[in-house]
């Protein structure tokens, strides 16, 4: 054994002698981005204030889409900011003609008077796009309103073309003037304190008994409260593949973290990060957290054609700040409904659905600024057992963690009537949903082949009916590591503490590859430096080891008194497949004897 141990150290020697070892280089690139699941939130930081942190997601022609962006830095300076592009690479927007879309804001906006205030795209200050006051006569005015919860901060651009001193743009708190332009006025920005409570604003172009000067009009744009929000909603999306979210900063030398929630309709609901949502029955009531800010939560429910529905939202957090925020969209991807934000409860209700499917519900904060918990509740009139109705009753549960040891087949609740079943499946969030069966009897599937640990499934039920297709809800599991139970080293791995590395997701683990990666560049050698450094930094090391299990190649001790976990045999195995790459290897770790 001495013998042995001298020459494994001599051979260590060598290679670092006759190797040029890559250190491991500290990458400098913007790690924030990456896919981004429906049903997750996740936060990154725009730094320095040109940062564009890139997400992307896998979405279908008619899916509705809702993107929001928040502020959640401790100086509130950023001025988060939103762009969606295609799978072809063209940005693509909310529909035009929203007074929302074309104020850069996520409030609701009422407009009214003698004529409406309307999006155009001639004069704007920002983004392409401003509202402007509607076309009107003497003696006439034009208005625009909503509704705010203090205490925040309001910013605004504002233009006037009108008869001087007799013809106005003016902006209202709760009914009372704070400032009015006449005459020929370029952009200006207005900043307004507003206090706890809730707040009306309002928007007026007023004129007097003649003459009309200019344009006769105003104009606002870039409406913002502190802090700050940035939103994409009501949209459906016009084509199948992979679209990318852009999130900047909008504003200056703006920095700072955010927070980007993401939702589609109808998709998941739910996700490791974020667990709030999810089915919802009629007569339950679920309580959910709207944290960080800009969080957004999906529920959903099957409802049929003619159905009456009744959807309350209500602050439920001991601060009493939260201003709920319900949207409905139908099973197409259609937004049918989303009352303004007027109280600590919002409801949807005497409303009847127009068709039959899986429809979301989107629960949000009214304005992005604040957090905390809430209660939301369904009632359809009338009620209908959700049994039998659609595919239904998932196994594995939606959203559970599922080991590929003990988890071999896709099941749900049979349909009524169902004549055979489609089955769709995706290793991931970012990949399409795959047709894995086809017209199958029973509603029982073998499982899809997964590879890696940790992965996260997405699949979804398509039940054939004499009446036609009935479209399930995407459900998800995540997968944890397996270590074979009927192999001998089963008990090492647990007693190490279950290390991901000897599961099956990790192919060439228990072939030299340490490090669960390949050296890069031309050669991709799936056993070199990584893995022999590793082995060195854990020479001799018993259980326990931070790092180190991995390195325990041949998945044993060294017997004896010392029992060393990384030793002889390991380095040996390393040696024999040095410089080897994955078509070299036989892979398909961890093997028996």
């Amino acid at each position: 054994m001495r013998a042995s141990t001298t020459i494994s150290i001599l051979v260590v020697a060598l290679f670092l002698a006759v190797d040029v070892l890559q250190p491991i280089r500290a990458s400098a690139q913007d790690q924030d981005g990456a896919c981004i699941a429906s049903g997750e939130t996740k936060t990154g930081t725009i730094f320095p204030a040109i940062d564009i942190d890139i997400y992307t997601f896998y979405g279908q022609v008619g899916q509705g889409v809702v993107i929001a962006m928040a502020d959640i830095s401790s100086t509130g300076s950023l001025c988060p900011q939103l762009r969606l592009y295609d799978p072809s690479g063209v940005r693509v927007r909310e529909p035009p003609g929203s007074l929302s879309e074309a104020l850069d804001t996520t409030l609701d906006f009422t407009t009214g008077g003698n004529a409406d205030w309307f999006r155009q795209t001639t004069t704007f200050y920002n983004d392409g796009d401003a509202v402007q006051s509607g076309h009107i006569s003497d003696n006439q005015e034009s208005s625009m309103n909503t509704t705010v919860m203090g205490p925040t901060t309001l910013s605004f651009y504002w233009r006037v073309s009108s008869e001087g001193g007799l013809d106005f743009l003016q902006f209202y708190i709760d009914g009372v003037r704070q400032r009015q332009i006449s005459g020929s006025v370029d952009w200006q920005q207005q900043t307004y304190t507003i206090p706890s409570g809730w707040h009306i604003l309002g928007w007026r172009y007023v004129k007097d008994g003649s003459v009309s000067s200019g344009n006769d009009c105003g104009w606002v744009d870039k409406v913002e409260l502190t802090p700050r929000t940035a939103m994409i909603e009501n949209f459906q999306l016009k084509m199948t593949g992979i679209y990318t979210i852009e999130a900047s900063n909008a504003c200056g030398l703006g920095t700072g973290e955010y927070a980007l929630s993401f939702v589609l309709a109808p998709g998941a609901t739910t996700s490791a990060q974020d667990i709030d949502g999810g089915l919802i029955a009629s007569g339950e009531a679920k309580t959910g957290q709207i944290s960080p800010r800009g969080d957004t939560d999906a529920y959903t429910f099957y409802g049929r054609a003619g159905q009456g529905i009744v959807i309350v939202m209500g602050d439920n957090s001991t601060s009493g700040n939260l201003s709920p925020r319900l949207q409905l969209y139908d099973p197409n991807g259609v937004r049918v409904a989303g009352p303004p934000v007027v109280s600590n409860i919002t409801r949807i209700e005497n409303y009847r659905l127009n068709m039959t499917g899986i429809y979301t519900i989107v629960a949000s904060n009214g304005y992005g600024v604040n957090t905390g918990e809430y209660a939301l509740s369904l009632s359809l009139v009338p009620p209908k057992d959700p049994y039998g109705l659609y595919p239904y009753d998932p196994l594995p549960p939606d959203g559970s963690s599922v080991s590929l040891c003990d988890w071999d087949t896709l099941s749900w609740w049979p349909v009524d009537g169902a004549m055979g079943y489609d089955v769709y499946f995706a290793p991931g969030p970012c990949m399409p949903l795959e047709k894995v069966a086809e017209n199958i009897a029973d509603p029982c599937v073998p499982r899809p082949a997964i590879e890696n640990n940790h992965q996260v499934c997405y699949w979804r039920v398509t039940a054939h009916t004499p009446d036609g297709d009935i479209q399930g809800p995407t459900w998800w599991f995540g997968v944890e590591c397996c270590f074979p139970k009927d192999f001998s080293t089963f008990n090492d791995w647990v007693d190490l503490g279950k290390p991901d590395c000897w599961c099956s997701g990790y192919k060439y683990q228990c072939d030299g590859d340490a490090d669960g990666k390949d050296s890069g560049g031309v050669n991709k050698y799936r056993v070199f430096t990584g893995d022999l450094n590793l082995i060195i930094k854990c020479w001799k090391k018993k259980p326990g080891e931070p790092d180190c299990a991995c390195a325990d190649i041949d998945h044993k001790d060294s017997g004896g008194i010392n029992k060393y976990r990384v030793f002889v045999k390991d380095l040996n195995i390393l040696v024999a497949n040095w410089k080897k790459k994955d078509t070299d290897l036989p892979g398909n770790c961890p093997r028996p004897e």
